[in-house]
């Protein structure tokens, strides 16, 4: 509860200083019904004030989100540091048979191929599969002759060694590549011979046959067909083994030259490590994403919320005009705020308990009465009421407060009894707290009974607490399953208080519908915790008055 002056007494119960000079009832102005407008604005709107006005209001918690991203971050570079990286140069010697560009990609497979990765488990003795030693390294094409090879691990000497490993394994895949592409040329070439020398044989086979058959005029044809055969086909031979021998020479020696041509062209070197722009990496990632996942949060709450904030919108939910609207009432969460606020949260509630004071009207032969309806926080209204009460107590006047609100917040902070009438004494002054049952509740409220009867009400009934009374203050809380009808019978106006953001526009519109349903001869609204940028005037095109 916030406090409303320093000039007087501390209640702790109800967490107010109350005034000596409060207004008296009339020297309140009053409110000149004139000033309602009869059209306001369009409801407000989605839009980036009303989207940064929600990011102040909750800057704690994408505040809070930001610093643990910051910590996350933080945490993930000591729990699991970057690994330590080392690269490694190996030049490339290509068959001058074979296109550079084919070469270099078929270069860079085999440097990533499950055969690099079993030799590289077993020359260093991990324990690992072949598949996690693959994700430890990576292959890059620097040139068509020239691949960099860039392995990673927890300590210095662990990435050195698998770059090392990882480029020797490689230069012992490329060779047994290389020697099978020279081994299936021989086995082709030794083919092509094969066959030649069976065509050879074929043709002197035959011609050996045709010559021992009879003479006639088709052996002689076909004996004539494979003696020019015979020739070419010896020929045949003879240039497919010149060439068979010489394409394997060459091949053998082209595969030697590229075997003992390609080589590490520098040891494992250590990529440089900067601490603080590591560091500094991880934590500003860290704090940005929790900062955006904070941000978030808050943005898509407010853009799905359904609880009202603008006074506009609280009016017209409410169909009455807000009158009057005024800061936070509650110590805020924070020590060092709570106390450079203190001075504004007294001024908001002497302001408030004024406008009430002024807006308890009186009737002939009734004391002067009014209902306070707490449409969403019965503990800080019960707190102004009584605070009323008390002030106006202060001032000599006889003071009854009805505790009408469920859990009767009023009488709690009071210290009065929970049910009946009892008499709580404060500094010097009493006022009567009134915790009438449900039955004394659904019957004639003492207005009503003071109104209509002539005898005497009955002892420690509702209407004899109020007899002789100068103000009858009620404390509310309406349930629209009971309504509101019984209202009348305990005050003839009545004044809801709503604060911002904690009531939907559903709530605030029923508590007005009953309201107007019991047929209170006027209602209309204060708004608690008002946004400060909130530039709607709280006026209703639907006013009942």
């Amino acid at each position: 509860m916030s406090d409303l002056s320093q000039a007087t007494t501390w209640h702790p119960e109800l967490g107010y200083n109350l005034p000596e000079g409060l207004l008296a009832p009339e020297d309140y102005p009053e409110i000149d019904e004139s000033l309602v407008l009869d059209d306001g604005p369009v409801a407000g709107l989605i839009s980036l004030g009303y989207i940064w006005a929600a990011l102040r209001r909750r800057f704690w918690l994408w505040g809070i989100l930001a610093v643990i991203g910051l910590l996350v971050g933080a945490g993930s570079y000591v729990a699991f540091p970057p690994p330590y990286q080392a690269t490694v140069t190996v030049l490339l010697v290509d068959s001058p048979s074979q296109a550079p560009l084919d070469e270099i990609i078929v270069d860079t497979a085999l440097a990533t191929s499950t055969a690099v990765a079993d030799g590289i488990v077993s020359q260093l003795g991990l324990q690992m599969t072949p598949a996690t030693v693959l994700s430890k390294y990576a292959v890059v094409a620097t040139t068509t002759h020239v691949i960099t090879i860039t392995a990673g691990a927890k300590t210095s000497t662990g990435a050195l060694q698998l770059a090392s490993a990882a480029a020797t394994q490689f230069l012992k895949v490329r060779a047994a590549y290389e020697e099978d592409q020279q081994q299936a040329t021989d086995k082709q070439l030794d083919q092509e011979v094969t066959e030649a020398q069976k065509h050879l044989t074929s043709v002197n086979s035959q011609l050996a046959k045709v010559s021992a058959e009879p003479v006639t005029t088709s052996q002689q044809t076909q004996l004539k067909d494979l003696e020019a055969a015979q020739p070419e086909a010896t020929n045949e031979l003879s240039e497919v083994q010149q060439y068979a021998t010489g394409t394997a020479e060459s091949t053998k020696t082209d595969t030697q030259s590229v075997v003992a041509g390609t080589m590490v062209l520098n040891k494992p070197v250590l990529a440089k490590r900067t601490f603080l722009k590591t560091a500094a990496f991880y934590t500003v990632a860290g704090l940005l994403a929790g900062l955006v996942i904070g941000l978030a949060i808050v943005i898509i709450g407010a853009i799905t919320s359904d609880r009202l904030r603008r006074r506009d919108d609280i009016a017209r939910a409410f169909g009455a005009p807000v009158r009057l609207s005024v800061g936070p009432l509650r110590r805020g969460r924070w020590p060092a705020l709570r106390r450079g606020k203190a001075a504004v949260r007294r001024r908001d509630g002497e302001r408030l308990v004024g406008y009430l004071r002024g807006a308890a009207a009186a009737s002939p032969g009734q004391p002067a009465s009014l209902a306070v309806v707490a449409v969403d926080d019965p503990e800080t209204v019960a707190g102004v009421v009584g605070a009323l009460a008390l002030s106006s107590a202060q001032h000599g006047k006889q003071v009854v407060l009805a505790d009408l609100s469920a859990g009767a917040a009023a009488a709690r902070l009071l210290g009065a009894a929970r049910t009946g009438s009892s008499t709580v004494s404060r500094d010097g002054v009493s006022l009567q707290v009134l915790v009438p049952s449900a039955d004394d509740i659904e019957s004639p409220g003492p207005l009503a009974v003071s109104a209509g009867d002539d005898d005497t009400p009955a002892e420690g009934s509702p209407a004899a607490a109020v007899a002789g009374a100068d103000l009858l203050l009620s404390l509310v809380t309406l349930d629209p399953a009971r309504g509101a009808d019984y209202l009348p019978g305990w005050a003839s106006d009545a004044v809801a208080v709503v604060t911002v953001g904690q009531s939907t526009g559903v709530r605030i519109n029923a508590v007005g519908e009953m309201l107007r349903v019991a047929g209170m001869r006027r209602s209309s609204v204060v708004v608690v915790a008002a946004d400060s940028r909130d530039e709607s005037l709280g006026s209703t095109s639907a006013i009942v008055l």
